[in-house]
């Protein structure tokens, strides 16, 4: 086993992508575990191979291979400058089918393409790009700008020479996949959602977010047909029936669109008129594909997935679904199978996934997860061994599908998932032995902090399920400061006391028809603050009964959180344009405060109560004097939005937890940026002990995530700077 000092030297010097492919470094179990490791970190170690030890960690802990263990002695050992090292397996492990993460796209990737060849990757973006991507190491090579709106659809010509990308801005063009130059725009279409290539290489079948599809000469935009046929929606109708998908038959002769209006068209390309109809679905189709032959169509919505017999429009196959949303289907070389990528909701949440299905009998074969948020496209690459999945958390992963879903279960043994959905609260107990995580999954768990392990699990009940689909999903939790009794509202507009000793509930709350959406606590535990989503005042309730004492307002009635004092005399309100802070006991607002930029939603106060952290709509996080309500600072160093803000009982650290998928620790003297930890999700909560020396951090998968702080000497480099090279 290569030492970690040499490792970390060659890892800086040549990348990771070398490193890996280095065949002298995979010559045992040991090693190849380790190089796969370093492959799934790429993302990260690219930029920071500083982070080489957590990562190794955060994937290897628990391997009892002795070269495993020694190399993660010597990896911790090395880490002199102020670390957060995970204390339990929290990562994807190796050896799985998931070879690496793509990350550069700073919005959701909506959609993906393999060239023929299976050499390269394309991906469209809400960012309003594409990106060209090396399939075998992951490197981006360019990037394609000129759209004006989200990227929705690509397809790379059959010759591997040119790819076509369709927008929101309703334009499609047509891009030189060697210089990146755009080669010609097709402009006067409405809102692009899919399109497709004929095997010819010389037309372009559009799907439009109206119920017409255009067909399109590449070499001069010339439009030869205009296909109608799907329903048009009603004049005063909020929507229009997109035509959502569009396929090919190998033989360019035939095509087939999938629309919300519930039905299939099988077009005659040439003639640019419909054969047939194809009616079955009872929802929206949002995915069609074709077999290698052509004989066949497949095709998803909301109800499941229909196989069809072009020939005759009749249903080979029928295979229902149990609540899944089918963005994108994608057959293997071979025609035996179906990967199916979307969305599964659940009872308790939802998953983001993608199935194998063996097409002979709807079996599932597999299912794979991985990515941080609904999956909207997936290809297959020409070989039939790789798939590359492109999500809405703005990554694409690239999967090997001969390895097993988990092969080495025998060497990384203990794969920790916390909750089975997003952790979003988490608080350390007094004294620093234990925490409590609460998840939308309408679970609550208590943690020993020494070995990392659940000791109890209560379900909070009732849940409510959400009005509609764009309401926020939350779990609240408030300790009382001698950790004795805690308090959670979870997709719910009733309040639960609990015993937290014996995981008895003390009693339980209701308080409107809405589900509570913002929680604390005062410091001496006597009372909580209460504010339901869609109500413009604060509950202030009597914690031992539950009963209301009073209100505050109004005040927003944005989704954000709150923060009481350490005097308890004052409670402050992110409340989108502003921090409210408002007297408690006299139900007025006193003041206010404005970040410099974005809008307030997270908000935090010191231990000593002298500042006030706030973020929002922006990755920066305001520091306050709330004395005098002036800005004195901001924390740069995120990408996304901060979700979390946990400053230390000694007032010197803060740490925060942002959908960027990092953990960061701050020095609040300096506010200097201290450490940071990168996770496989976004974070949306965080707690420290009193000290710091114990972060727990909980992700949108549902991992918990215990990370040990290694302060040995603090940064001194500022925020913004390179980061110190490690002194091995």
């Amino acid at each position: 086993m290569i030492p970690f000092s040499e490792l970390y030297a060659r890892l800086e010097v040549e990348g990771p992508h070398a490193l890996t492919e280095d065949s002298s470094l995979s010559a045992t179990a040991a090693t190849r575990l380790v190089m796969d490791a370093i492959r799934l970190s790429a993302h990260v170690l690219a930029g920071d191979p500083g982070a080489l030890a957590a990562q190794l960690r955060g994937r290897l802990l628990g391997c009892p291979l002795p070269e495993i263990e020694a190399l993660l002695e010597q990896a911790t050992q090395a880490a002199r400058s102020p670390q957060l090292l995970p204390m339990t397996r929290n990562l994807t492990p190796p050896g799985g089918p998931l070879l690496r993460t793509l990350t550069g796209h700073s919005g959701a990737v909506r959609s993906v393409a393999i060239t023929p060849d299976g050499g390269r990757i394309v991906s469209g973006s809400s960012d309003h790009t594409v990106k060209v991507w090396d399939l075998a190491s992951g490197a981006e090579i360019m990037t394609l700008t000129g759209h004006g709106d989200a990227v929705k659809a690509v397809a790379v010509t059959p010759d591997g020479l040119g790819v076509l990308s369709g927008s929101n801005d309703g334009t499609l063009t047509l891009w030189d996949l060697q210089s990146g130059a755009e080669i010609r725009a097709f402009p006067g279409l409405c809102p692009v959602e899919g399109v497709a290539v004929t095997p010819d290489g010389e037309r372009a079948l559009i799907a439009q977010e109206d119920e017409i599809l255009k067909v399109v000469r590449l070499r001069d935009g010339v439009e030869e047909h205009a296909l109608e046929g799907h329903v048009k929606a009603e004049e005063d109708a909020w929507f229009s029936n997109v035509t959502y998908a569009v396929a090919i038959t190998p033989d360019g002769q035939r095509a087939v669109s999938a629309s919300e209006d519930k039905s299939l068209i099988l077009w005659d390309l040439a003639r640019g008129t419909a054969i047939r109809s194809l009616w079955g679905h009872t929802s929206w189709v949002t995915a069609v594909a074709i077999t290698p032959g052509g004989a066949r169509a497949i095709s998803g919505g909301e109800d499941g997935l229909k196989v069809w017999e072009l020939a005759t429009g009749e249903i080979a196959c029928d295979f229902p679904s149990d609540g899944r949303r089918i963005n994108d289907l994608a057959v293997t070389p071979d025609g035996r199978h179906v990967i199916s990528a979307g969305f599964d909701y659940g009872e308790d949440g939802g998953d983001w996934l993608f199935r194998i299905i063996r097409l002979a009998d709807g079996a599932e074969v597999r299912a794979l997860d991985g990515h941080a948020d609904e999956i909207n496209g997936v290809a297959v690459s020409p070989d039939g061994q790789r798939v590359v999945s492109a999500s809405g958390d703005g990554t694409l992963k690239i999967w090997d599908l001969s390895r097993d879903a988990h092969p080495v279960e025998d060497i990384l043994r203990g794969a920790r998932r916390g909750h089975t959905h997003a952790v979003s609260a988490i608080g350390v107990l007094p004294g620093g032995q234990r925490a409590i995580s609460a998840s939308i999954d309408c679970t609550i768990k208590l943690w020993d902090l020494q070995s990392c392990r659940e000791e109890r699990a209560v379900r909070h009940e009732p849940a409510l399920p959400k009005l509609s689909m764009w309401e926020f999903d939350s779990a609240l939790l408030v300790i009382d400061r001698d950790g004795k009794r805690m308090f959670s509202a979870i997709e719910s507009p009733s309040l639960t006391a609990w015993d937290i000793a014996s995981g008895e509930r003390l009693w339980h709350a209701e308080g409107s028809e809405f589900v509570v959406a913002r929680l604390a606590i005062t410091p001496d535990g006597s009372k909580l603050i209460v504010q339901h989503a869609h109500e413009d005042h604060i509950r202030v309730l009597d914690s031992g009964e539950g009963e209301q004492l009073h209100a505050l307002g109004p005040t927003c009635s944005q989704t954000g959180n709150m923060a009481v004092t350490p005097d308890g005399r004052r409670l402050v309100v992110a409340s989108w344009h502003t921090i409210e802070v408002w007297d408690i006991a006299k139900g007025l607002q006193l003041s206010s405060l404005t970040p410099s930029t974005g809008k307030a939603w997270t908000v935090a106060v010191t231990r000593d109560g002298r500042r006030v952290l706030a973020s929002g709509m922006t990755p920066d996080i305001h520091v306050f004097d709330l004395e005098s309500g002036t800005e004195i600072g901001v924390l740069r160093a995120h990408t996304g939005l901060v979700q979390a803000l946990a400053p230390t009982d000694d007032g010197r650290l803060l740490v925060s937890a942002s959908r960027d998928r990092t953990v960061r620790v701050w020095d609040l003297r300096r506010l200097a940026l201290v450490a940071t930890f990168t996770g496989d999700a976004p974070f949306y909560a965080c707690a420290a002990s009193s000290d710091g020396s114990t972060i727990v951090a909980g992700d949108v998968l549902g991992e918990v995530h215990f990370l040990r702080f290694q302060p040995e000497r603090l940064a001194e480099t500022p925020v913004g700077a390179p980061a110190a090279r490690p002194p091995w």
